[in-house]
Order: structure tokens, then C-alpha cells, then sequence
């Protein structure tokens, strides 16, 4: 997508939270180049971005949950998504721990409740010891909030 043109003194921010893997003009030189300030997940970003903030700090301060579930592992997936083969090692992985897989990827466990998003899928997890949780990408420095919600 083409930028629209910069005024004279203007300056550009480059924001995104968005792996270069899914998005690759973030690693091209040509396209950041154009941008005076960016602000990412990458450490070297001139603002630096993390998807973890003081909630996280408080959530890993809390006492867990009593663990009620007798498979030791959950895990959510529903986008088919994978460049990092995260499909075939959870599929690897199931077949010798048992892990309650709920969303369309793996499916083995309906949700016990009506699915409200985020919310379900905490609660869900806060009942096992284990939540299986990866990234649908490989980059430097990229972690998603989906890594620290657990």
C-alpha cells in the first residue's frame, strides 16, 4: 500500500505489535526507512513496545487456581495458521501427554461452558496445571499477548 505524501516537518511513527513474519514490509529497510520513529514489539525499535505491561507483573503475583482437570495440559487453537510447525509438534506432543484441545486445530474437548472469548479461555486454562502456548510465527523479539494471558 502506498503512503500518502510526508509535509514538509512532518514526522512518522511506524506502530504495529504485528510479527514480520505475517507482515513483512516491517522488515523491509526501503519501507522503515521512510518512518522517523517506530515503536514495536523489537527492542531495537525506537520506542520499545512489549506486549506485557504492570498487569502482568500483578497476574504472575497471584496466588493460582486449584487445579481440577486430570489432563495436565490445555490448549486453545483455532487459526490454521502455522509458519513455525506448531501443528505438528502439539500433534506430536499429544500423542505422548494427554492435552485437552479445544478450537477447530486438534479439537478433542468442547468447551464446558458458552464461549465468550478471552474470558472463557481463561477460565478454562486457570483449571490445569499446563496451558500448551505457541506463536504462529518466528521473529526476533516477537511474543504476542497470547504467551503471558495464561
Amino acid at each position: 500500500m502506498p503512503l500518502p505524501p510526508k509535509h514538509p516537518g512532518q514526522q512518522w511513527v511506524a506502530s504495529s505489535l504485528e510479527s514480520e513474519v505475517n507482515y513483512p514490509d516491517l522488515a523491509d529497510p526501503a519501507f522503515m526507512c521512510q518512518f522517523e520513529v517506530t515503536m514495536t514489539y523489537r527492542r531495537n525499535s525506537t520506542v520499545w513496545w512489549p506486549y506485557f505491561g504492570s498487569d502482568t507483573e500483578a497476574a504472575l503475583l497471584t496466588p493460582p487456581r486449584p487445579k481440577t482437570e486430570s489432563s495436565p495440559m490445555a490448549y486453545f487453537r483455532s487459526s490454521p495458521v502455522d509458519r513455525c510447525g506448531r501443528t505438528d509438534y502439539a500433534a506430536a506432543l499429544m500423542r505422548r501427554v494427554k492435552v485437552d484441545s479445544y478450537g477447530s486445530v486438534l479439537h478433542n474437548r468442547d468447551l464446558p461452558v458458552p464461549d465468550k472469548g478471552q474470558e472463557t479461555m481463561m477460565t478454562v486454562i486457570a483449571r490445569y496445571k499446563f496451558a500448551l502456548v505457541m506463536e504462529n510465527s518466528f521473529a526476533e523479539d516477537y511474543v504476542s499477548g497470547k504467551l503471558f494471558a495464561p
